[in-house]
């Protein structure tokens, strides 16, 4: 009679332990990403913590919607992949569709355009931060569109000044292709 006392308190022991450990992943994120009030088709969305622990990353789905998961996440039912809570620095982007080249249509589909702003794509430029707290976050993700993004400067718009004393003596005109076709010519009339 001791003996099972003791494998019985040690089941109840055991069993009880084996419940959700402190510190596990205890919270559920989904929401919508918007572009300029569009609901965005496609892209990425990707949580990084403030502190410590792993990315969890969701892919937006053609409604607009997206779940967060890390890893490979919940399998069986991805809405409800689990994460840390905590407090999260995120980085958003969202794309055009992707065009497959009617000439080669073997070759992979063309990414399409970036359609949010540039610093939303990044943790770093991103001003995207979120406390999420243990069971379901619902979170609304509204960005600026890449039309807000900042004009860069372009080498075109960007002076050339001009080398040397500004005499034809200082063009080279001749690009290498043309030295070595020169002497490929010169070679063959040698070896003529």
């Amino acid at each position: 009679m001791r003996y099972s006392k003791t494998v019985l308190m040690f089941v109840l022991v055991t069993l009880l332990g084996c419940g959700a450990s402190k510190g596990g992943p205890d919270a559920t994120v989904q929401g919508t990403v918007t572009v300029d009030g569009v609901l965005a088709e496609r892209g990425t969305v990707s949580f990084y913590p403030v502190k410590e622990g792993p990315i969890a990353i969701g892919t937006i789905n053609p409604d607009g919607t997206f779940a967060l998961k890390v890893g490979r996440g919940n399998v069986a039912n991805t809405d409800f992949s689990k994460i840390h809570s905590g407090e999260y620095l995120a980085a958003v982007v969202v794309l055009a569709q992707s065009t497959v080249e009617e000439d080669h249509p073997e070759m992979p589909p063309t990414p399409g355009a970036r359609l949010s702003a540039k610093r939303f794509s990044q943790k770093g430029t991103s001003d995207l931060s979120f406390k999420v707290t243990a069971g379901l976050n619902i979170l609304p993700i509204d960005l600026k569109g890449s039309a807000n993004d900042p004009v860069e400067e372009t080498e075109a718009e960007t002076p050339v000044t001009p080398e040397g004393n500004g005499t034809d003596e200082d063009k080279d005109n001749s690009t290498p292709f043309e030295e070595s076709s020169t002497e490929d010519e010169k070679n063959t009339e040698v070896a003529q």
